[in-house]
């Protein structure tokens, strides 16, 4: 089968890359398309054209009437079969195959394994009830198969696609990464929470440093990548052994590699940003840090569930200064509790 997936690629999306990579392992043809606006409409349904699926990675709502707007030129052009996929099009499954007709079917939650059963089932929706995993309409009603448990040994995936332009960060080649999938935290507001929800099995997964180490070194040696932005929401988890323990493994797997020259890019909860972690990351590269700040009042953070201090904030940013360390965070001016 031939399979077009298509979202954004202002950064590697790594959504459509390791589903790419998950079809390809079973024979399929897949190949990637870049949709970063609107702008790009006519172009992603002019690639369209000779393949059997295309597969829709929505991440945001705030692109949802772009995508529908898309799902409709691609069954106007003649698409045999759309699927969707992606955070926003998970949480809100029932509602958008109900009301948008030129959605075959969505894929809950994580795809790779959903999306090769999918393909090789083709248009034959009877082959449908025995994948867990989707959602789709038949019939005049929304039909939500089993849940599929979340996918526990990371490392079992294929490596993401990484064909296509190389991106440039600062004007060095960079790449991203995911070193694991999910969240220590269980925030109130969270997307994240919500999609780890929807799905058994643990809620927060990590790959081997070895394996992700051995990815990295693929593009650094073949495509000249320098610079790797790492996308996990816990880069760290609140246990200093354990982030001790990690670092060693990355330390013993980079030198392996005979990757010296990197710089990388993290992101961490302010509780788990310890002096003695931060000092050995800043000596394998690290160079930026993004962290989850989100309120500097302690009643902010109790009114969204953060389980963190507001010391612990000041601390972390005092503590990346100090290491000259680059720091990045985001607030929440407004959400359901804040008051003026």
């Amino acid at each position: 089968m031939r399979v077009l997936l298509v979202g954004p690629d202002h950064e590697d999306n790594l959504s459509i890359r390791y589903l790419s990579a998950a079809l390809r392992a079973k024979g399929h043809v897949a190949e990637l398309c870049r949709y970063n606006s609107a702008d790009d409409h006519d172009a992603v349904i002019a690639e369209s054209a000779g393949y059997d699926v295309v597969g829709l990675s929505m991440c945001f709502q705030s692109r949802a009437r772009e995508f529908f707007a898309l799902a409709d030129g691609l069954r106007a052009a003649g698409c045999p079969m759309i699927v969707m996929g992606g955070h926003y099009a998970t949480c809100e499954a029932d509602e958008l195959v109900r009301n948008h007709k030129s959605i075959d079917v969505i894929v809950v939650h994580e795809g790779e394994q959903t999306l090769v059963e999918l393909v090789e089932a083709g248009r034959d929706r009877s082959a449908w009830v025995t994948i867990p995993g989707i959602v789709y309409f038949h019939k005049g009603m929304v039909r939500r198969t089993g849940e599929r448990r979340a996918i526990e040994d990371l490392d079992s995936l294929a490596m993401p696609d990484r064909r296509g332009d190389i991106h440039l960060f600062a004007g060095v080649p960079t790449a991203y990464m995911l070193g694991s999938r999910g969240c220590v935290a269980r925030c109130d507001y969270c997307c994240i929470v919500t999609l780890h929800k929807m799905a058994p099995g643990k809620k927060y997964r990590r790959r081997d440093p070895e394996n992700v180490v051995a990815e990295m070194a693929q593009v650094y040696h073949r495509r000249g990548i320098r610079q790797f932005i790492f996308h996990d929401d816990n880069f760290l988890v609140p246990s200093l052994r354990h982030n001790h323990e990690r670092i060693d493994a990355y330390e013993r797997a980079l030198e392996r590699h005979g990757m010296t020259d990197i710089g990388f890019t993290i992101k961490c909860r302010p509780p788990d940003a310890e002096r003695s972690v931060f000092d050995r990351l800043k000596g394998l590269g690290l160079l930026r840090v993004f962290f989850g700040i989100e309120s500097a009042s302690e009643a902010g953070l109790t009114s969204i569930g953060r389980d963190q201090t507001v010391e612990e904030s000041e601390k972390a940013l005092a503590m990346t200064r100090e290491l000259d360390i680059s720091s990045q965070y985001t607030m929440m001016m407004f959400h359901p509790d804040a008051t003026p």
